[in-house]
């Protein structure tokens, strides 16, 4: 059993989501042998029992339409849109590679998810085709949305890990010992998620008060900070407002076509708050001393 695996809670499913990178034969062939869960966007037209994996796709039934939330996309300077999207699904049969026929291998079967955009805005030029491979059964257009909902999420795991790595710069510890750099990892591996979870509630609830994440003394320092005051209001400000500002201290420049903060300077204004925080602690630690020694 995977040892990754171990202390799962009861109901909950693991599934490895992959990239076109992760398109591999042998991958599929592990994860079913093993009873583990993929899902998996495909890069290769893939020989079939029957045919081609592209070309029966595009002649697989058709089970419906969903929608996918897009983010904006830096290199293009789109805005996030919402797509909508045809499904058609199928069970498949992926035969081992020509170049391996001596190796004895087996067949594996996984179903199939083709997912089309239709009525893509003007300015897209390369609107959204992902054919999707999975050890899950898929079969209707709610079943096919799942997965398709789990791959969109994708990205967030890789923002996840590149703060791990670019923030918290887990690939530069040099530990004497594994168990150190594990408790090392896990510590970073909670700052990274809190980063992340913060860059993304305050798009889905930009209006919220910023004390469901920030204490009063983290907002207020945040704010004087910023503004370059030593009053700040009484009323807290939204997450939104919190959030830019933090980015602000980060290097985040806010001009109009920059669109939302991402992790990256988030991170870096976490660190200049904290740093501030840890100085105000020293300060209020010397004048309470200085009090105490004048009674």
């Amino acid at each position: 059993m995977d040892e990754s695996l171990v202390g799962l809670p009861v109901g909950v499913m693991a599934v490895t989501i992959g990239d076109r990178e992760a398109d591999i034969y042998d991958l599929f062939l592990k994860a079913t042998r093993e009873g583990k869960q993929l899902l998996i966007r495909a890069t290769q037209d893939r020989r079939l029992e029957r045919g081609r994996l592209l070309a029966e796709m595009e002649e697989a039934p058709l089970v419906g339409e969903c929608l996918v939330k897009v983010a904006r996309n830096p290199a293009s300077n789109l805005p996030p849109r919402e797509a909508r999207l045809v499904v058609r699904v199928r069970p498949v049969t992926l035969l081992p590679p020509r170049r391996r026929s001596g190796e004895g291998l087996p067949p594996v079967k996984l179903h199939a998810i083709l997912a089309k955009e239709i009525a893509p805005p003007p300015e897209v030029k390369e609107p959204i085709r992902w054919l999707l491979l999975t050890t899950l059964k898929v079969e209707t257009v709610e079943e096919a949305a799942e997965k398709i909902g789990w791959y969109t999420q994708r990205w967030k795991v890789e923002r996840y890990h590149y703060v791990l790595k670019s923030g918290c710069r887990v690939e530069d510890l040099q530990l004497e010992a594994a168990e150190r750099l594990e408790k090392a990892i896990a510590l970073y591996s909670v700052v990274a998620w809190q980063v992340l979870w913060l860059t993304y509630q305050a798009r889905e609830t930009p209006e919220v008060p910023c004390t469901v994440i920030f204490s009063e003394k983290d907002w207020q320092v945040l704010y004087c900070l910023v503004n370059n005051t030593d009053k700040p209001p009484k009323k807290p400000p939204t997450l939104k407002q919190a959030v830019f500002m933090l980015a602000r201290l980060g290097g985040f420049l806010g001009r109009k076509g920059d669109g939302e903060p991402g992790v990256k300077v988030l991170w870096r204004g976490l660190r200049r708050l904290h740093d501030a925080l840890d100085v105000l602690k020293t300060l209020q630690a010397i004048l309470l001393e200085q009090d105490v020694g004048n009674v």
